[in-house]
Order: C-alpha cells, then sequence, then structure tokens
C-alpha cells in the first residue's frame, strides 16, 4: 500500500516541467516498481526457504 502511495506522490511531479524533478520522479517510480514486484517477492522467499532448512 505504501508503494502505491509513494509512487503517486512522485508520479504528481511528472507534469511540473521541470526537469530536475522528472527524472528524481521516473527513477523512484521504477525503482518502487522494482522493488514491489521483482525484489520482495524474490527476497521474501529466499528468508522462507533458509529459516525453514535451518529448522
Amino acid at each position: 500500500m505504501a508503494v502505491i502511495i509513494l509512487a503517486g506522490t512522485f508520479a504528481a511531479m511528472l507534469p511540473s516541467g521541470i526537469l530536475t524533478l522528472m527524472q528524481v520522479s521516473v527513477c523512484v517510480v521504477i525503482g518502487l516498481v522494482l522493488l514491489a514486484f521483482f525484489l520482495l517477492p524474490l527476497l521474501f522467499n529466499s528468508l522462507m526457504r533458509i529459516k525453514r532448512d535451518i529448522i
């Protein structure tokens, strides 16, 4: 849920027309999408497998 709010906040900077704000917002939104859909599911599954192997 927090990813959606943060992405929306930074995406609101896109229509500003200021190049630096647009670049920062695009980088943050891309990073959040990568985090939410690729990194966290893989990391969570890996940590659960490690925990299962230890116990």
